[in-house]
């Protein structure tokens, strides 16, 4: 098994003391001792050391482009996340606008009926009052947007007040149960 830089330098920083440590005890005897053995050690030691410091720049160097490739697929990645949300926004837009405006076509079909129910009866029945309406407008939005994560109760500006209306409700089917009675009562000969 090859011994690591570290184990190298360790074992051969503990040489060099020994090997200081005679050429003390020699020099206090009055005896010779091989200088060159001392030296090349020496610069063993700092071979090792130059040795290990090029693996931690290198270590370092492979961090820093491992790091760098994160980032550039990291920056990639939150372009196309940025593509597709400006296009959900786009969409949502497109859907909220078309909302928007057959709301506007409901109301007008609405008021329509609120008229003709007067010209029949001289009144307005209670099921076509308009603020009826819209209440029942605003719930049906209310229990849609509060289908959305995080956001039970409020978007923004906009509160969601409780409604009696489900998420999954046919808002279709809710007004037909509302009104069919009404609209039956009105249409018989």
């Amino acid at each position: 098994m090859t011994a690591t830089l570290s184990e190298r330098i360790s074992a051969a920083e503990a040489k060099l003391s020994g090997l200081r440590a005679r050429r003390g005890s020699a020099l206090l005897d009055g005896e010779s001792i091989d200088a060159g053995e001392v030296s090349a050690l020496e610069q063993e030691i700092a071979a090792l050391q130059d040795a290990q410091g090029e693996v931690v720049r290198r270590e370092r160097a492979a961090a820093w482009q491992a790091r760098e490739a994160f980032l550039s697929k990291e920056q990639s990645r939150l372009r196309e996340v940025f593509a597709k949300y400006l296009k959900d926004w786009s969409e949502a837009e497109k859907y909220e606008r078309a909302y928007a405006a057959k709301v506007a076509e409901i109301k007008a079909g609405h008021a329509e009926m609120v008229a003709i129910a007067h010209e029949l009866e001289g009144k307005v029945p209670s099921t076509l009052a308009p603020l009826g309406l819209a209440t029942r407008i605003g719930n049906y939005i209310t229990a849609v947007l509060s289908s959305i994560p995080g956001h039970r109760h409020r978007i923004g500006h906009l509160e969601l007040h409780q409604s009696h209306t489900k998420p999954g409700d046919s808002w279709s089917e809710a007004e037909a149960r509302l009104l069919q009675e009404t609209i039956d009562k009105l249409t018989e000969k």
